[in-house]
């Protein structure tokens, strides 16, 4: 195990960031990381130190216990890191993932809506007295509803758009693998 103590912190840090992180990646200090971020946290070395050491020790200290632990150790420079550079750059990259993903679960929200209205407004026009609205709420696959709304709308009695409609055994699916090819 590497002696980190018998060097100084501040030492290392100045003139070897690269070993420190190098050493809290590999594990090196385990539980002696807390020290030794305590140190970088006094030292006159950017902050930026403490982002990093936090997010490479996320990757030492694993388990449930270690990670409650390394959760409170950082707790305590939370305030300084959310001012470092690295961490808004990090937090930045997340906000775009989320924005994007939502926008696409939002898009495909949307759609499923869209198609339930619309099978919902065919069985209204044509078949006035039926309330579907539970099932067709039920389904959630894109193809699955787009078959419906065409097969629905060829249909001649109400007898034959129940059929059509409820031999769609897989309704609470949500992708198109599951859809009932039988429909």
């Amino acid at each position: 195990m590497v002696q980190l103590w018998d060097d100084s912190v501040k030492r290392l840090v100045r003139t070897n960031p690269q070993q420190f992180v190098q050493v809290v990646l590999e594990g090196a200090v385990y539980k002696d990381a807390l020290s030794l971020i305590e140190k970088v946290a006094v030292t006159d070395r950017p902050v930026e130190l403490l982002g990093l050491a936090e997010a490479f020790a996320g990757l030492v200290f694993t388990d449930e216990a270690d990670k409650e632990w390394l959760e409170r150790s950082f707790a305590v420079h939370k305030d300084n890191l959310d001012d470092s550079w690295v961490v808004q750059e990090w937090r930045a990259e997340g906000e775009a993932k989320g924005l994007v993903k939502g926008r696409i679960e939002g898009e495909k929200e949307g759609e499923i809506n869209g198609l339930h209205q619309a099978l919902l407004a065919i069985f209204q026009a044509h078949f006035p007295e039926i309330d579907v609205k539970m099932k067709i709420d039920s389904i959630q696959d894109t193809e699955l509803l787009k078959d419906l709304i065409v097969k629905i709308s060829f249909a001649q009695t109400e007898g034959e758009a129940l059929a059509i409609l409820f031999r769609t055994n897989k309704g609470q699916g949500s992708s198109s693998s599951k859809k009932d090819k039988s429909v």
